[in-house]
């Protein structure tokens, strides 16, 4: 399976796992609007009226290096930024395609965590550049939850 399929499969599993929940989720992956700002989805909870901004990234190695992809450089996207140079979205929901399942943090705690040192530089195919950075220290963060 390419690249663009398992990004799509974990957008349809974002969507489906919410679906039915008590959360309104208006799904963003069609509309032009957003994607200059890489937001997938938008979920509203109607009790509170809080609404988030989701960004769906997909994995298929996380589960076997326990580390996530973040992507600084990339050379089909506008000026070749990479996601986390433009991405608007409150909240990541990075899935793991092996283990069907995902984890979810705040785009604050993340920032967080890729600023507070030098990670290991990696590339990713002919087309993208960007940090390794250890499940493990995401998941120290306050608003790290698995779905």
């Amino acid at each position: 399976m390419n690249v663009l399929n398992i990004g799509k499969a974990g957008e349809q599993a974002f969507a489906h796992k919410l679906r039915g929940s008590k959360y309104q989720v208006e799904d963003l992956t069609g509309n032009p609007a957003y994607f200059s700002k890489d937001i997938d989805f938008l979920v509203i909870n109607p009790e509170t009226g809080n609404r988030r901004a989701y960004e769906v990234k997909s994995d298929s190695r996380i589960s076997q290096t326990g580390n996530l992809f973040i992507e600084t450089w990339n050379r089909n996207s506008p000026k070749q930024k990479g996601w986390y140079k433009f991405c608007e979205a409150d909240y990541i929901a990075y899935f793991d395609f092996q283990q069907k399942f995902f984890h979810c943090f705040s785009f604050a705690d993340l920032r967080a965590v890729v600023d507070a040192k030098e990670w290991p530089r990696k590339t990713c195919g002919n087309d993208s550049l960007g940090y390794l950075v250890p499940l493990e220290e995401i998941k120290k963060q306050p608003s790290y939850m698995t779905m």
